[in-house]
């Protein structure tokens, strides 16, 4: 057996360990050497790792970029304002009261809300200020509730209508109340003219129908004067208020009435005028009193017919009357002929103006009468 020579077998050794001191030892801090980007700094050792160091084709291909996320931030925008539907759309009050028109806005910050008079678009409030010479109106704020309200004090007829609550949003957004106003009936049974005679007992109603709120009292007056009750220089006059119901309400249900009585025991020339009821927060009514010591006014056969009116064209024409009364009658001209082309309306005055000298003829016959009875033997 041929046996090496010791020279090659040491030459043979370096040539195969040639390339291990190109590996890095694994006792290295990582601070001393860095390592290349495409080796790999594991302290395992591979054939790939080794063949990868000198063979340029076999390196780790680089990582994909980093993909850039939009990361996505809340709004911040408030939510928008809109109408709470709890408060109601139709409000019905009584004349001369006060009434409230409301409504709820969520989410209002920073807008304003304003109260519109549809009738005449007519801007009444904004926010608290008040944009209208009529101090009646008026609004509130309720922070509990968020409820805006307008107030209406001393409730007039023509306060009836619809009314708009505006929120300054864009577009702006409203929401609309409607306001109906009652009005009761306050009459006094009898009136505008009574006629008593002197020394007669005297009862004046004045009754107060159709009405959501009774009034609380009812004042008399006579002429500008308070009547008032147990006044023993005026004869003791009396006033009371009742309150009774009666058949014929809304529904067929019972409906109150407010009753004002004034009570005169007895009536002399000096209780005579004008007396006015005048019933808490709603519309007067006044009656004419006549007080008559046996005479006989014109009046009181016609009731529409004025007492005051003057009597001296049946003055003047009382002789004529009187002597076509007697039997002679003075000769007559021959009616004119009608003219043509007369409308309707002047039929009608024609018919009128008859009945008016027609009236006054039988008041003059009546009064001749009396004279030529009166004159009599």
């Amino acid at each position: 057996m041929k046996r090496s020579s010791p020279i090659k077998t040491l030459s043979s050794h370096y040539r195969q360990r040639l390339y291990f001191p190109a590996v890095l030892p694994t006792s290295l801090p990582p601070s001393t050497m860095s390592p290349p980007p495409f080796y790999d700094s594991s302290p395992s050792f591979s054939p790939a790792s080794f063949f990868s160091f000198h063979v340029p084709s076999a390196r780790i291909p680089p990582s994909p970029a980093p993909v850039r996320r939009e990361r996505t931030i809340p709004s911040t925008a408030p939510p928008p304002p809109y109408f709470d539907s709890g408060t109601p759309t139709n409000v019905t009050t009584q004349l001369g009261t006060h009434a409230f028109l409301s409504c709820i806005v969520r989410n209002l910050g920073n807008q304003t809300i304003s109260w519109v008079r549809s009738r005449d678009s007519h801007i009444l409030t904004v926010d608290h200020y008040t944009f209208i010479a009529d101090q009646r109106f008026q609004a509130r704020y309720h922070p509990d509730e968020e409820r805006w309200t307008l107030q209406i004090k001393f409730v007039q007829g023509r306060d009836d209508g619809r009314y708009e609550c505006q929120v300054s949003t864009e577009p702006k957004i409203s929401r609309f109340v409607y306001f109906h106003v009652v009005t009761p009936v306050v009459h006094i049974p009898g009136g505008p003219d009574m006629y008593v005679k002197s020394g007669s007992h005297v009862t004046i109603k004045c009754i107060i129908s159709a009405a959501l709120h009774q009034p609380q009292y009812i004042f008399w007056y006579q002429g500008k004067e308070r009547v008032v009750a147990g006044d023993p220089g005026r004869g003791g006059r009396e006033v009371w208020v009742e309150r009774p119901t009666e058949a014929g309400g809304p529904g067929g249900g019972e409906e109150e009435r407010t009753v004002g009585t004034l009570v005169i025991p007895r009536a002399s020339p000096r209780d005579q005028g004008d007396y006015t009821c005048a019933p808490a927060n709603l519309p007067n009514t006044t009656v004419t009193l006549h007080v008559l010591n046996g005479e006989h006014p014109a009046a009181m056969y016609h009731g529409s017919a004025d007492p005051h009116r003057p009597l001296a064209p049946l003055l003047l024409l009382l002789p004529l009357l009187c002597w076509l009364l007697g039997g002679v009658r003075p000769h007559q001209p021959p009616l004119a002929p009608r003219p043509r082309g007369v409308t309707s309306s002047q039929k009608l005055e024609r018919v009128r103006t008859m009945s008016v000298y027609g009236s006054q003829l039988r008041r003059a016959r009546r009064a001749c009468t009396a004279e030529r009875f009166r004159g009599a033997p």
